[in-house]
């Protein structure tokens, strides 16, 4: 059976942006603020990041070493590092496809949201999560729609392993995107909005 990764993983930016909503609800509600306090811990140098070298999109993503500067743009939606000072559009791109890994920023995102939001803050134990496989069928139809939910199954699971947050704090469409995000950094098809909001529950199966 599939199992989900723990968070010592590589998340994509915005992926990671959607995951600081564990770590605090309120991140759900004030995404600016979690854009914001990631960032700042990435331009402090303790984030771990890696990705692809533009012009070398064909090759496996790699460390990045280079400082982020003040002159440089990281886009967390986008998931691009950039330097500004170096031309415009692609010619300044220097890593798309941007990951950090989680393991290395929950420690100093923790005390960020705890003073921001002033109270304390838990994170729940980190298991490996069982995903059960769909053993019975009645049709290819079905068979491709079970596959679909199982996905999305799979990434609010790895996003939100406590609950998914309520509509009114994480909308559909950015549940949609985080999910949509985290398939495409696990190299995953794509599941449409209705599989998603069935496998959060927020659709009739």
């Amino acid at each position: 059976m599939p199992k989900i990764e723990s968070p010592d993983e590589w998340l994509l930016l915005c992926v990671a942006v959607a995951r600081m909503g564990t770590l605090h609800p309120n991140y759900f509600t004030w995404s600016g603020h979690a854009r914001g306090d990631l960032e700042k811990v990435i331009r402090a140098g303790l984030a771990i990041m890696r990705g692809r070298r533009a012009g070398y999109l064909h090759k496996p993503p790699i460390l990045i070493k280079e400082p982020v500067i003040a002159t440089d743009r990281l886009d967390l939606v986008h998931n691009t590092f950039v330097n500004r000072t170096r031309g415009l559009r692609d010619s300044g791109t220097l890593f798309r496809d941007v990951e950090i890994r989680w393991s290395s920023v929950v420690p100093h995102l923790r005390p960020m949201a705890e003073a921001r939001w002033g109270c304390k803050v838990t994170i729940a134990p980190t298991h490996s999560i069982a995903i059960p496989a769909e053993t019975i069928v009645s049709s290819p139809k079905k068979t491709r729609q079970r596959t679909a939910r199982s996905r999305a199954e799979q990434a609010i699971s790895a996003l939100y392993p406590n609950s998914v947050p309520e509509q009114a704090e994480l909308p559909n469409a950015l549940l949609s995107r985080a999910v949509g995000e985290w398939l495409k950094s696990k190299n995953l098809p794509d599941v449409k909005n209705d599989s998603i909001l069935r496998a959060a529950g927020r659709r009739g199966k």
